[in-house]
């Protein structure tokens, strides 16, 4: 690592904790201007080698329970909303037996690749990681291929019983989100499926990854570049995830300009007019899940020239 690493990290983490604390007090400006003078630079997973024995502890029981998961029972949920067999396997309990079902998968994928970058583990640990990814990439992508709902769906909840795969989705967009009649933060469910999608491909360069990401991407695309003004508020209104940050995450693979578009759709630009107008904290009580991705992406467009 550079020797210079640990000023950059407290720079970033500062400028981080000034954006979270300061509320509005910070106009954006000012940011824009400190940003110029930080020399900032991306490092990779890869660049960081754990050598202490509880971190090297931690990580080996965490490679047992990452290769733990049965990927049949994983991919079951999706095989099953797309009307295909799930080889008798069965979903998963709890979360993924849910209306948010496949949010868990999203976050094992991310925790696949930021395993797979480790520059600890063995050759044949990373060949078993990779085949995991690949088995769970090329389970989805089957089941994009033979969607109930419309061209490039992708979607693990158990199906409603009026057969509609993207109920959910509609339901939001009306304002209705009762977690048991109506829907479950369907968008920050598919935030955690695409986020773990574009992970993978950025840690193994699997190109059907980045097929399934960029037909997803363009379901998302063909949704919400129909909604009114109206419809757009009332679905930022409802938890969301981090929508915005992973669909530009998706488009820097893909260089779709509709990915880049959908995206935009999720900026909460008012949020940052308010910020910039300082005076009052419009950060309290805000949930954190969708926040901070948000500061988070606009912190990014700000740091980088």
């Amino acid at each position: 690592m550079k020797n210079n690493l640990i000023r950059r990290l407290v720079s970033v983490c500062s400028a981080a904790a000034v954006v979270c604390t300061a509320g509005s007090s910070l106009p954006v400006s000012s940011l824009g201007a400190n940003a110029a003078q930080v020399d900032i630079e991306d490092f990779s997973i890869s660049d960081v080698r754990m050598t202490d024995d509880y971190c090297t502890n931690a990580f080996d029981k965490e490679m047992d329970y990452l290769m733990s998961f049965d990927t049949e029972k994983l991919l079951a949920g999706f095989r099953d909303n797309a009307g295909l067999s799930t080889n008798g396997a069965t979903r998963y309990g709890g979360w993924e037996n849910t209306n948010i079902a496949g949010h868990c998968v999203g976050h094992y994928l991310t925790a696949l690749a930021q395993a797979y970058q480790n520059p600890n583990i063995t050759s044949q640990q990373k060949d078993a990681l990779y085949k995991r990814i690949t088995t769970l990439i090329d389970g989805m992508k089957t089941c994009q291929q033979h969607p109930r709902g419309k061209t490039g769906f992708l979607w693990a909840a158990p199906v409603p019983s009026d057969g509609n795969v993207e109920r959910q989705f509609d339901r939001v967009e009306v304002g209705k989100a009762n977690i048991f009649d109506d829907a479950w933060v369907p968008w920050y469910t598919m935030h955690k499926l695409i986020a773990g999608i574009v992970d993978v491909y950025n840690a193994t360069g699997y190109a059907p990854a980045k097929e399934v990401g960029s037909s997803l991407g363009d379901w998302v695309y063909n949704r919400v570049s129909k909604w009114s003004s109206q419809t757009r508020n009332t679905v930022l209104s409802i938890e969301y995830g981090g929508m915005n940050d992973c669909m530009y995450d998706l488009y820097a693979i893909t260089g779709k300009d509709n990915h880049a578009a959908a995206a935009h759709v999720f900026d909460e630009d008012a949020l940052f007019q308010k910020v910039a107008q300082g005076g009052r904290d419009v950060l309290n009580n805000r949930h954190a899940n969708t926040t901070i991705p948000q500061v988070h992406r606009r912190s990014q467009a700000l740091y980088r020239p």
